[in-house]
C-alpha cells in the first residue's frame, strides 16, 4: 500500500470517529474505536492476503462482527468476559502474521484491475515480434 493510500485510509476513519464522537460524545467514539480494533483488525490482517484493500475491509467488518463474537462466547466458557475478549483478539492478530508469513500477498497494494492492465500489457510486450524492413 502506498503512502497516499494510508492517509486516505487514516482521513476516512478520523472522520468516522469525529462524527461519532459529535453525535453521541465520549459514548460514540469508545464504541466506534472499539469496533474498529476488535471486529475490524484482526478480520482485515487475515483476509488482506486474499482480497484487494477495499473488498478486505468491507469482508473483515461483517466476518468479525459474526465470528469474533462467536469466538469470544466460547473462550468465555472457560475464562471471564474480559480475558475472552483479549484472547480473542491476541489470537486473531497472531494467526493473521503467521498467515501473512506463509501466505505472502504478491501483489499487495493493486487492485485487480491493475493487476489486469499489468497482465495486458506484458501480453502486448510479447506479442511484437521485431520485423526485418
Amino acid at each position: 500500500m502506498k503512502l497516499s493510500e494510508y492517509k486516505k485510509h487514516g482521513v476516512i476513519i478520523l472522520t468516522i470517529l469525529a462524527f461519532s464522537t459529535i453525535l453521541f460524545g465520549i459514548t460514540g467514539l469508545k464504541t466506534i474505536a472499539a469496533v474498529l480494533l476488535f471486529f475490524e483488525l484482526p478480520f482485515y490482517i487475515i483476509l488482506r492476503n486474499w482480497f484487494n484493500e477495499d473488498e478486505a475491509i468491507f469482508y473483515s467488518f461483517f466476518v468479525g462482527i459474526g465470528a469474533y463474537s462467536a469466538f469470544v462466547y466460547h473462550i468465555s466458557f472457560f475464562t471471564g468476559i474480559k480475558t475472552a475478549i483479549w484472547t480473542t483478539f491476541g489470537l486473531l492478530v497472531f494467526f493473521g502474521i503467521i498467515i501473512k508469513r506463509i501466505h505472502p500477498n504478491k501483489n499487495q497494494g493493486q487492485t485487480s484491475q491493475s493487476q489486469d492492465s499489468l497482465k495486458h500489457e506484458e501480453n502486448l510486450g510479447q506479442d511484437q515480434q521485431p520485423s526485418d524492413n
